[in-house]
This record gives C-alpha cells, sequence and structure tokens, in this order.
C-alpha cells in the first residue's frame, strides 16, 4: 500500500510541476473608512477599525462593515478575549514638580496615575504597554499592570503592536493603509503545492479513530 501512495505522489507532483505554483493574493478595497488611528484583528474574519470618533468592524469574508459605538478623542481601544471592546481614556496634565502627575488612564472604572507622560498602545484584559507621549522626550516603552497599577519599563516591543501602515493578523493575512489614507485587505490563496502538502500530511499521517 505504502508503495502505491509513493506513487500516487510522483504522479501528482508531476501533474502540479505544470501548475503555477505561487499563491494569488485577494485585494479587497474596504469603503467608507478612512485614516483609522487603530486597527485591531479581532479574529482571522473580522477586523476592528478605529477611525475619527467612530468604532467600526468589518467582516473579510462578506465584505462588509458595521458601526460598533461612538469613540471619544481620547479613548483608546483594545479586543478582550471573547471580541468584547475594552476602552482606556488617558489624559494629560502639565505639572510643576516631580510629585506631580502628567497621565492619568482610565480602565475598566479605574483610575491611575503616572508621573510619566505616556499613552496607551496596547491593551487586553491584563495589562496596557505604553509609550513616551511627547515626541521631544526619549522614547521609552512601559508595561501597566491593570490589577495592580503598577508600571515598568520594558525593551521597545518586537511586536508590531504601533506600525502605522501596515496591521498584520498573520503572513497570510494583514490590512494596508496606502498614503490617501484608503484601507486594502490581504488575503493570501492557498497555492497547489499546500494543497498537495496538506494531502502528502493526510496520507503519510491518517487520524486514527479511536475506540
Amino acid at each position: 500500500m505504502e508503495k502505491i501512495f509513493s506513487v500516487l505522489m510522483m504522479v501528482l507532483r508531476f501533474i502540479f510541476t505544470a501548475l503555477p505554483l505561487q499563491q494569488s493574493i485577494s485585494i479587497i478595497e474596504i469603503e467608507n473608512i478612512y485614516n483609522p488611528q487603530q486597527i485591531i484583528w479581532e479574529s482571522e474574519d473580522v477586523i476592528i477599525f478605529v477611525s475619527k470618533g467612530e468604532v467600526w468592524k468589518y467582516v473579510v469574508s462578506e465584505r462588509e462593515s458595521s458601526l460598533v459605538r461612538e469613540r471619544e478623542p481620547n479613548e483608546f481601544i483594545g479586543i478582550g478575549r471573547d471580541g468584547e471592546i475594552l476602552s482606556c481614556v488617558f489624559e494629560h496634565f502639565t505639572i510643576n514638580s516631580m510629585d506631580e502627575f502628567s497621565t492619568k488612564l482610565t480602565v475598566f472604572e479605574n483610575e491611575y496615575y503616572f508621573f510619566e507622560t505616556v499613552r496607551p498602545i496596547f491593551l487586553n484584559e491584563e495589562e496596557i504597554i505604553a509609550v513616551t507621549a511627547m515626541d521631544f522626550l526619549e522614547r521609552h516603552f512601559y508595561r501597566i499592570d491593570i490589577s495592580s497599577g503598577e508600571m515598568e519599563e520594558i525593551e521597545e516591543p518586537k511586536e508590531d503592536i504601533y506600525l502605522a501602515k501596515r496591521y498584520l493578523y498573520n503572513t497570510k493575512r494583514y490590512v494596508v493603509e496606502n498614503i490617501f489614507g484608503n484601507l486594502y485587505v490581504y488575503v493570501r490563496n492557498p497555492s497547489v503545492m499546500d494543497y498537495l502538502n496538506l494531502f502528502n500530511q493526510t496520507v503519510y499521517n491518517p487520524m486514527v479513530e479511536r475506540s
């Protein structure tokens, strides 16, 4: 039986060499949403866009967008593990001494005060990642524990959580914003070789039904 499968695979590979093996890319223009301040992948099929005073949900498979809710100018948006919208309101103040605070963050109706002037760039249920808010100040990154309100300085995040023009879900799905503020969803479709490899794995690694 194994020899038969081997011969079959050789035949399939010979046939597929005559076909284009490159992956194709579908480019989907998103209408009615421009210059978003935030783009968050909720799942493989759902994207959250924070544009001006509004929060939008876009479903890739349906190519449809819907308004989720309004947004305040100083409100940063995050996504919870179950897809719920999270909010962090940030305010900055002028200070005259080291004993005063320059930043106030409000999350889950809890208020946190910090001497450093920071703004959030990432938010979930457990933490806030913040960066120095003023361009003329040296850039620093911080992690804020939401349960305790404690802040610690961290290295610059390796993830593209604050990337301005390209927003990845993974290497096969991502959003790109061009210089005019137009948005496009890139969906990389499987190639012939992807299907061949999947068939190969299925043949040589079959699922064993357990009794």
